[in-house]
């Protein structure tokens, strides 16, 4: 499904592709790494790879994907590793047991690697390596073996934003010298392509003339800011209304945080404003998200008022006009897009910082989540984000309200009385 909601729209990027096919078939003993800017379309270009690959196979080639935030449990190094490995499993038809230890599992996947036979060949493609939980020191890609089996074709992406100093996945994978393929903007030809194209998902259609003026727009070179730009106009029925909306989307700065606080500002006009601030700010605030129950309760604790019941009854339509924004962490729902995050922040949180410690959740909704106790271990603040304690999030949530983290706190200890 992920993939087929990434390829729905997908223009041009024919060099890319190419690009891809040709790593896939050529001899090189060194991985590959598709980088690009937030919202450049990394996730798009593989899925549209594996799509490809998938309609027309080569000869003793395997293709083994895992796209890192795309379903529940997709984020986890131990899911991760299970899953590759009952892939590999099942390719190679092993007839290991797949192990349980995520250490293990490291040993058991390369193992596995190892056994591709040499006039073989498995495709393995991961996407989103930054998505990955920071548990079990994921980001610093021990698991993931250095020198790959000749066989074996791997594939990764990560994002890369030069405005961020902190992206070990991408400085490790960058210290292993991997054939490197940079997605670029937009063409003029494929903007205009995604146009044209989206119409027949999003049932609206541009003239000439809007076309000309959403295009003039730079920002419109990201798939990104095209996309989003594109789902929020089709919301605005008449002409002068269309030709407004166009004009005051983001040109200068920081484009796609500002169209995501545009975005805030219209669910806020469609629903209860103050349910979409509650639902942005508590995920904001959730080191690794919130489950639905989790929000519903949240938002109406006492299930005898009425607000709290107009503002839950919002949640649900709210959370699907959110969802190509959001990835799943098992149960929890959290931000895909740190744009989305940023824009949360500048929306609804004060410009000076007030931190408050993490708290992490008590017994009975870490058992919901699929945790020991024995991983709850309660973080500092200043630590960064970790799926061992999924309470709040300390100094990397940027300048959070101090109620806010005081409603998770009570949320959570509230759980652990009752």
């Amino acid at each position: 499904r992920f993939i087929e909601s990434r390829t729905r729209v997908y223009i041009g990027r024919q060099q890319l592709q190419d690009e891809l096919k040709a790593f896939v078939a050529g001899a090189e003993a060194k991985p590959c790494l598709v980088t690009g800017p937030s919202g450049s379309g990394k996730s798009a270009a593989l899925a549209k790879f594996c799509q490809l690959s998938t309609l027309n196979p080569q000869p003793s080639t395997t293709l083994i994907t895992h796209f890192v935030g795309a379903s529940p449990r997709s984020t986890g190094l131990r899911d991760v590793l299970r899953h590759l490995c009952a892939e590999l499993k099942d390719a190679l038809k092993l007839e290991d047991e797949i192990r349980q230890d995520t250490r293990e599992l490291c040993d058991q996947f390369r193992e596995f690697l190892a056994k591709v036979p040499a006039d073989g060949r498995v495709v393995l493609v991961i996407d989103a390596l930054n998505q990955l939980d920071e548990a079990d020191n994921a980001h610093s890609l021990y698991w993931l073996p250095g020198q790959i089996p000749l066989p074996v074709r791997l594939i990764v992406s990560c994002i890369d934003d030069p405005d961020r100093t902190d992206q070990p996945a991408l400085a490790v994978m960058r210290s292993r010298q991997p054939h490197e393929i940079k997605v670029g903007l937009l063409t003029d030809d494929e903007r205009l392509g995604i146009v044209r194209e989206v119409p027949f998902v999003a049932a609206k259609t541009l003239d000439e003339q809007q076309v000309r003026l959403l295009l003039a727009n730079e920002a419109t070179r990201n798939p990104l800011f095209l996309l989003v730009a594109l789902e929020e106009l089709r919301g605005f029925g008449s002409f002068e209304q269309l030709n407004q909306k166009i004009g005051g989307l983001p040109q200068t700065g920081d484009t796609l945080t500002a169209i995501f606080q545009q975005v805030i500002r219209r669910l806020g006009e469609d629903f209860n404003a103050a349910t979409v601030k509650d639902v942005l700010t508590l995920l904001a605030c959730a080191r690794i998200g919130l489950s639905e129950r989790e929000l519903q309760e949240l938002l109406s604790p006492n299930r005898k008022s009425e607000i709290g019941d107009r503002k839950s009854d919002d949640l649900f339509p709210i959370l699907r006009q959110l969802r190509p924004y959001l990835q799943s962490r098992g149960p929890l729902l959290d931000f895909y897009h740190r744009h989305l995050a940023e824009a949360t922040n500048e929306e609804f949180f004060q410009a000076e910082a007030s931190l408050a410690p993490s708290l992490s959740p008590p017994a009975a909704t870490a058992r919901e989540r699929g945790e020991s106790e024995g991983e709850r271990v309660p973080a500092r603040a200043g630590e960064g984000r970790s799926a061992a304690s999924p309470g709040l999030r300390g100094a990397d949530c940027v300048n959070p309200r101090l109620a806010t983290h005081g409603r998770l706190a009570d949320y959570f200890v509230g759980c652990a009385k009752g």
